[in-house]
């Protein structure tokens, strides 16, 4: 866990475009871990290729969620409706992540099959598929608070462009 955090802090210092492909990236791998052990397939060890793990191109709806404040404190209604606004858009990216990662657990076991070592679920602890399944919640509410990136506040490019 620490070298995935290393690594994620890597990718925020660089900007925070870098961070939300990271991610993501990070989500997509997790639903295709998933996708193999909820049906019993072997699960794909190796370098999973960058360009079929981007949502930006096949996920449309991954920047269209809002903030919302999610304390237990008393809420009005227009908080409940916010919320169950968020969970709905939450449930609905976890779907797409879940369309996503089988469309590429698919390519990855034909046209890149010898890219990968290949694993029976079962060699893993049963925990495996909860945790997976925690850490890209996680992951996701995150990318939920984040809202759109928006390049005129990522110091490292504008440094760049000056």
């Amino acid at each position: 866990m620490g070298f995935c955090r290393t690594n994620l802090f890597k990718r925020l210092e660089s900007s925070g475009i870098a961070f939300i492909q990271s991610l993501e990236r990070h989500i997509l791998r997790n639903y295709i871990y998933l996708h193999a052990i909820e049906n019993g397939e072997d699960i794909p060890i190796g370098t999973q290729d960058a360009e079929l793990l981007d949502t930006r191109n096949s996920d449309e709806d991954s920047d269209s969620l809002s903030i919302f404040n999610l304390d237990a404190e008393a809420q009005t209604d227009e908080d409940l409706e916010d919320e169950l606004s968020l969970i709905s858009a939450i449930n609905q990216r976890e779907t797409a992540y879940r369309q996503r990662a089988s469309e590429v657990y698919e390519l990855y076991r034909t046209k890149f099959e010898n890219r990968f070592r290949w694993l029976r679920p079962t060699l893993f602890k049963k925990q495996l598929k909860q945790n997976l399944l925690s850490d890209a919640r996680a992951l996701i509410g995150i990318l939920s608070g984040c809202g759109e990136w928006d390049a005129t506040h990522d110091q490292t490019l504008n440094e760049l462009v000056q």
